[in-house]
């Protein structure tokens, strides 16, 4: 039972330290997107992705596919900076 309950303290260790991570990440997105110059970045970037746009190109799949794999950076961006507020209850 002593190695049970070390593994499953080491993975609550390992869980908070993530979160911590995680958090700090988030605070550091933020502080970067959150100057004006970050968020002119920002604008620029949701622009050149073609967030708001359509990824597809006709006939071309893997374009398509690069395409939506930038997109999807800057919505992760977006989203660590705090600058996408989705609802999550509809």
């Amino acid at each position: 039972m002593t190695a049970y309950r070390d593994l499953e303290s080491e993975h609550l260790e390992a869980q908070a330290r993530l979160k911590e991570n995680l958090e700090a990440m988030k605070s550091d997105f933020a502080a970067t997107f959150g100057t004006p110059h970050g968020a002119r970045v920002l604008a620029h970037l949701v622009d050149w992705a073609k967030v708001f746009g359509t990824t597809y190109v006709f006939g071309d799949s893997h374009a398509s596919a690069f395409n939506e794999g930038v997109r999807n950076g800057i919505l992760y961006c977006l989203t660590m900076s705090g600058r996408l507020n989705l609802p999550t209850e509809r």
